[in-house]
């Protein structure tokens, strides 16, 4: 194979390569879409349906598993109730229990367990 060949060949297995290293972005959610899951979005004061309050502050995605900092609030509450929140995490506000189901960029989607 002739020098003028060998380069191009050469230049083209290299960059297919560096694009085979290069780190996957991190999925925009995690977890099940459900039906009647509350969204309790980031930076966003999120009333809940059995009562009291949730906000997400901050999400990362590129955490394993993705969690949230989750913030949650309640008249019978003392204080503040700070979460590391992942798929399956589970929470009390007002004596309601809530599942995380999903963890998105945009916030989490929590179910009331019955």
């Amino acid at each position: 194979m002739s020098a003028r060949r060998t380069v191009p060949v050469l230049a083209v297995a290299v960059l297919v390569l560096a694009g085979c290293t290069q780190p996957a972005d991190p999925p925009e959610c995690v977890g099940d879409v459900v039906e009647g899951a509350e969204r309790v979005a980031v930076m966003v004061p999120t009333p809940l349906s059995g009562g009291g309050r949730a906000v997400v502050a901050e999400v990362d995605m590129a955490a394993s598993p993705p969690t949230a900092d989750l913030s949650v609030t309640a008249p019978s509450r003392d204080g503040l109730l700070r979460v590391d929140a992942s798929v399956g995490s589970v929470f009390d506000a007002e004596g309601v229990e809530y599942e995380v189901v999903r963890v998105c960029e945009s916030g989490l989607d929590v179910v009331p367990q019955s």
